[in-house]
């Protein structure tokens, strides 16, 4: 559970920490990392990070999704007064933050998303390199959880899934024994 101990300085310096370790991520993701890594509550973060944006210390910047970066003075900000976080709370964020830029990352590159349709979900997966489509399927899932587990489990199978396809696609051995 967060400590409520934290001052609204605070939460904002443990923003300030958690974007910089982060590099650039969603509000989403942010806040997804904020509250697993239990560094505050949904409803003080919307407020620190609503007066870092206000404050011109955190900026969107327009990518293929709106990112979360630090400005200059944002940077500035955390070098003079980034040792006023609860040593408890910087570990949390220096232990958090390897494993949470990798899932991003995958994130990114490996897009998974689910809605519903008449006849059950409509699950697209995706695999981008370099801002490029590598591949797309499309699946029918009964129920939502199976939707959901498609999506969860889609960074971990991708490149096994990518790599049978091209194997089983382009195996040219089969070919030669056939001819």
């Amino acid at each position: 559970m967060p400590d409520s101990r934290s001052t609204e300085t605070e939460d904002k310096l443990i923003l300030l920490r958690m974007i910089d370790g982060l590099g650039g991520c969603t509000r989403e993701q942010l806040m997804r990392f904020a509250l697993e890594a239990d560094l505050m509550a949904q409803f003080r973060f919307l407020l620190a990070l609503g007066d870092l944006l206000e404050d011109g210390l955190v900026r969107e910047a327009e990518t293929e999704e709106r990112v979360m970066v630090l400005t200059p003075e944002g940077r500035e900000t955390l070098r003079l007064f980034g040792e006023k976080i609860r040593p408890s709370a910087a570990q949390r964020i220096s232990e958090n933050v390897p494993r949470w830029r990798t899932r991003f990352r995958d994130e990114r590159q490996l897009p998974a998303e689910w809605h519903e349709t008449e006849g059950g979900f409509a699950v697209t997966l995706r695999a981008l390199e370099g801002g490029e489509e590598l591949l797309r399927i499309g699946l029918r899932a009964e129920t939502r959880r199976q939707a959901q587990r498609f999506c969860e489990r889609w960074p971990q199978e991708a490149a096994e899934i990518y790599g049978t396809l091209i194997r089983r696609l382009s195996d040219s051995g089969k070919e030669e024994e056939e001819t």
